[in-house]
């Protein structure tokens, strides 16, 4: 069966002497994996259509039972520029990509998902000094897409409360004061104030400018943590922990 559908390009990886295998999460089909003949020879009829954090029209080969489809056509729909000319943008966008490829399954197409791929990307394209912020909204949004919400109800009282540090915990998504529950993360209180400021903020006017580093570090951890207890397996941010 021949499918066309648009597509994110998530990654791609050398396969043989002139090829690739290239992934990508689709309207149509979810997750998948294809390889792409041909397209590291120096002329090809790809182009920058495979490239990382670009959108395509793709069509390929699906056949039953099969988890690496052919490759048959890939043109450039749309590409982001200001991610790609900036390191900071990169880094995050690629991110939201790791997030989607560790944390979907094949061939399992969620609509709401894709939309909040592109949501997340025009955003960090469109705004400066966010991509921190976006990408923890991606991050918050994702997770109730997939069934396990942050419960941000405790974070409403943050102003009634002196502590200096809160709790999370891994399996119900609670935020607390209690420290010796099973599976919680200790949380600064500067970093859970941030946190509930981007949870409250729009995809239509963020406004909330990228937090310093070591809170930016402690909430990716939280979610990687929290990802990690959900999923069953271990997950990491691999972009930002090549450059830790």
């Amino acid at each position: 069966m021949i499918i066309s559908t648009e597509a994110v390009v998530l990654h791609s990886r050398k396969f043989g002497d002139t090829s690739k295998i290239v992934s990508f999460y689709t309207l149509e089909d979810g997750l998948i994996s294809t390889i792409a003949k041909g397209s590291r020879a120096l002329k090809n009829k790809f182009g920058s259509s495979l490239d990382p954090l670009n959108c395509s029209e793709i069509c390929y080969y699906r056949k039953p039972n099969r988890d690496l489809f052919l490759l048959s056509k890939a043109e450039l729909i749309k590409t982001y520029k200001s991610i790609l000319t900036s390191y900071d943008k990169m880094i995050a966008g690629l991110a939201v990509l790791e997030t989607v490829s560790q944390s979907q399954t094949h061939h399992e197409p969620n609509g709401n998902l894709y939309k909040l791929i592109f949501r997340s990307l025009d955003a960090m394209n469109t705004y400066e000094d966010m991509e921190t912020s976006l990408l923890v909204k991606f991050l918050i949004d994702i997770c109730s897409i997939l069934g396990f919400d942050l419960d941000f109800h405790f974070l409403n009282f943050l102003d009634e409360i002196k502590n200096e540090h809160i709790y999370f915990s891994v399996d119900s998504g609670e935020f607390g004061l209690n420290p010796t529950s099973q599976h919680r993360i200790k949380l600064r209180r500067a970093s859970a104030e941030y946190l509930f400021k981007i949870y409250s903020m729009s995809w239509d006017k963020p406004e909330v400018k990228n937090c310093p580093g070591n809170i930016s570090n402690e909430l990716r951890e939280l979610i990687a943590r929290y990802f990690t207890f959900h999923l069953d397996k271990k997950f990491t941010f691999r972009s930002y922990s090549e450059i830790n």
